[in-house]
């Protein structure tokens, strides 16, 4: 992209100086670079509302079933009685954010490409950062997530791949109040295993090949066996799978600064998280981007996830 010359006076599109004023404007780029990268927005059910307090306070889901079974009765006898029990937790705000400097010689001449840039690679360790944070939180089994070990590593083109994830889905059944038929299915793998699930000789006999949609048109694998969808992370380790239903498995929040903060951001309408924004000058010479967002995880229902070990030998 050509940075020289600078904008003629008559150029009506704003200057990088013009856009580093007003940070409501940079926020929104921020907000759509991070919904295209951000795997935690498939993950979780978001709730846009701003939080209050410094964490949420929920309840976990724990056995689909009451404490006791029906009973037999006689004439006037009565049914047993029982009830059930949930464990009230918190998650606590995790305030998350990163600075990026514009320099002057960037503002003087208008090189917007620096501030593209800048705003592209701020919203990727964004979202690779809450992205990582959300992952180590899953893969723990403290959380209480259901785990399983694979029936020989998917890097071989042979090994039942469909049959794996069918045991995590059904374990998610058993578990889950929210899980229906295999309908709300995300599978997680790591970015390099896009090609092991296209290799793989099963899967390969299962998809429809005569089709203008099939896997080796479109690189994408899912449908099958109810997955709606499969997202790959780099982040993920190569060795580990995740299954989990989406609709009820975990929630993500969000705070939001006070006033005096100096933040300033845009909010959008589709139930995405708002980056918050600030500006400021740093003697000599130079221009900040301060971005962040602060974030809260809720593993509501772990039982709907279910973690897949050894799935590759390497780590």
């Amino acid at each position: 992209m050509p940075t020289y010359p600078g904008q003629s006076g008559t150029d009506t599109q704003l200057t990088v100086d013009a856009m580093l004023k007003q940070p409501t404007l940079i926020s929104r780029q921020l907000v759509n670079l991070v919904s295209k990268r951000l795997g935690a927005y498939k993950m979780c059910v978001v709730d846009p509302t701003p939080m209050v307090g410094a964490s949420i306070l929920f309840q976990q889901d724990e056995s689909i079933y009451l404490e006791r079974d029906p009973a037999k009765s006689g004439p006037r006898s009565k049914w047993p009685r029982t009830s059930w029990t949930e464990a009230a937790k918190s998650a606590a705000i995790q305030e998350q954010g990163l600075e990026v400097v514009i320099n002057n010689l960037a503002i003087r001449f208008n090189q917007k490409n620096q501030l593209t840039i800048a705003l592209r690679k701020l919203a990727n360790n964004i979202a690779r950062w809450i992205d990582g944070d959300l992952l180590d939180t899953v893969l723990a089994t403290a959380m209480g997530t259901q785990t399983m070990n694979a029936s020989a590593v998917w890097t071989t083109v042979g090994t039942d791949v469909i049959g794996d994830i069918a045991d995590a889905q059904e374990k998610i059944e058993t578990e889950d109040n929210g899980y229906d038929g295999f309908e709300n299915a995300i599978l997680v793998l790591n970015t390099v295993h896009r090609n092991t699930l296209l290799a793989n000789t099963a899967l390969r006999a299962a998809l429809p090949r005569e089709s203008s949609t099939g896997s080796i048109q479109t690189g994408r694998v899912a449908p099958f066996l109810g997955i709606k969808d499969i997202l790959y992370l780099s982040q993920m380790p190569q060795s580990k799978a995740i299954v989990l239903d989406n609709t009820v498995a975990l929630m993500l929040a969000a705070s939001e600064p006070v006033a005096d903060e100096g933040f300033q951001a845009f909010s959008p309408s589709d139930g995405n998280l708002p980056i918050w924004v600030k500006t400021y000058k740093e003697e000599p010479k130079d221009t900040i981007i301060a971005g962040g967002i602060w974030p809260a995880l809720a593993g509501v229902a772990p039982r709907a996830i279910v973690r897949i070990d050894g799935i590759s030998a390497i780590t």
